[in-house]
C-alpha cells in the first residue's frame, strides 16, 4: 500500500515553494541583480526572457554564474512572469544546449 506522503501533489508544490523561498533568502542580492537583468532583456527585446538573459546580466554585473547557485529556481516569479510554453537551447557552455523555459514579461506591451 502507497503512503500518502510518497505522492500527494500539493505537498511537493508546498515543497518546492518553501525550497525557492529559502534560496531566494540565502542569496537576496545576486537573485535581485539576475531578475532585473531578466526584466531589462524581456523590455528590451519582445517582452520574453530565459535564464540565459538572467545570467548574462548578472555577469555584466561582475558575479560568476555560480554565484546565484539554487536561487536560479526562483528566478521567475510567477507573479511576474508567465511560461509561453516554449523552449530555447541555452547558449551558455556549460548547460550543453539544454532547453531553457521561455519566459514572457506579465503585462509587457510593445
Amino acid at each position: 500500500m502507497l503512503r500518502q506522503e510518497t505522492f500527494n501533489l500539493n505537498l511537493g508544490i508546498k515543497a518546492m515553494q518553501a525550497g525557492q523561498d529559502d534560496a531566494a533568502s540565502a542569496r537576496p542580492t545576486v537573485l535581485g541583480v539576475a531578475r532585473a537583468a531578466a526584466i531589462a532583456a524581456a523590455q528590451a527585446g519582445n517582452g520574453t526572457a530565459t535564464a540565459d538573459d538572467a545570467y548574462r546580466g548578472l555577469i555584466a554585473a561582475g558575479y560568476k554564474a555560480q554565484d546565484l547557485g539554487n536561487a536560479a529556481g526562483a528566478l521567475f516569479q510567477k507573479s511576474t512572469w508567465e511560461f509561453t510554453g516554449q523552449f530555447k537551447r541555452s547558449a551558455r557552455v556549460s548547460n550543453h544546449g539544454r532547453m531553457n523555459r521561455v519566459w514572457r514579461l506579465i503585462g509587457f506591451t510593445f
